[in-house]
C-alpha cells in the first residue's frame, strides 16, 4: 500500500509474485500513490520518487501476471493539480495498463479527471463518499462514465453512504451506494435503472472472473 511503501524492498516483489500463485488471489492492490499528510497520527507521506517507483514495480508484475489492479490515489483537498492523479496517469502510460483491468478504487474526482483514465482503458469504482451532498461533481462523473467502465464498492469499513453517514461501512451497504448513483444518473441522462445496475454487475464479473 502506497502508505507503506518507504521500506519496500526487491523481496516484497518476490513474495507478491507468490502470493499472486493463490487460487484465492484475483487482483493486486491497493497500490498507487498517497500525498496526503496523515495529521491525526503525524504520519508524513513517503517522497513522491519513492511511491512512484514502488506502484511501477508492482505495476509491471501485474502488466507481466496479466491480473487486475486496484488503485488508491490520493492527495490534498488543496491540491487542485490532482497531484497524484496527475504522476499515475504517468506511471500508467510509461508501464502500461494490465489487459485484465485497472481499477481507481473509491473514486472522488470530477469528470475530467475520470475521462483521462477512462481513456486508458481504466474502470472507475464508485463508494459511498460518492452520496456525500458536497460531492456532486463525483455524482457527475459517475453519470458520464460509460457503463462498461462503472463499478460500485464499500471502502469497508470507512465512508458509509448517505443517509446513513458515520456508521462502520460493510459489504451489505453497497445496495444503498448503488441506489443512490444509479437514480441519480437517471435523473441526469434519462438512462434506463436496470441497464445501469446490470452494467455495474456485469464488470465486476468480468473484472474478477475468479
Amino acid at each position: 500500500h502506497p502508505e507503506d511503501c518507504a521500506g519496500f524492498q526487491d523481496g516484497d516483489l518476490a513474495e507478491l509474485r507468490q502470493l499472486l500463485r493463490h487460487p484465492k488471489a484475483v487482483a493486486i492492490g491497493e497500490i498507487g500513490l498517497d500525498y496526503h499528510m496523515d495529521y491525526d497520527d503525524d504520519i508524513a507521506p513517503a517522497p513522491h520518487s519513492v511511491q512512484i517507483d514502488c506502484m511501477a514495480r508492482q505495476l509491471e508484475v501485474a502488466v507481466r501476471r496479466n491480473v487486475p489492479v486496484e488503485l488508491h490515489l490520493r492527495h490534498e483537498d488543496s491540491d487542485g493539480e490532482r497531484t497524484s492523479h496527475v504522476d499515475a496517469y504517468n506511471v500508467l502510460r510509461e508501464v502500461g495498463v494490465p489487459q485484465a483491468g485497472c481499477v481507481l478504487h473509491c473514486f472522488g474526482e470530477d469528470r475530467a479527471t475520470m475521462e483521462r483514465f477512462v481513456g486508458l482503458g481504466c474502470y472507475i469504482a464508485y463508494g459511498g463518499a460518492a452520496t456525500f451532498k458536497r460531492n456532486d461533481d463525483v455524482r457527475e462523473a459517475f453519470a458520464a462514465t460509460p457503463l462498461d467502465r462503472i463499478l460500485f464498492e464499500t471502502d469497508c469499513p470507512y465512508m458509509a453512504p448517505e443517509p446513513i453517514r458515520g456508521l462502520e461501512c460493510e459489504p451489505a451497504m453497497i445496495s444503498i451506494t448503488a441506489n443512490a448513483l444509479v437514480n441519480d444518473r437517471v435523473d441526469r441522462t434519462g438512462e434506463d435503472a436496470e441497464t445501469i445496475a446490470h452494467a455495474a454487475w456485469e464488470n465486476a464479473c468480468k473484472l474478477f472472473q475468479k
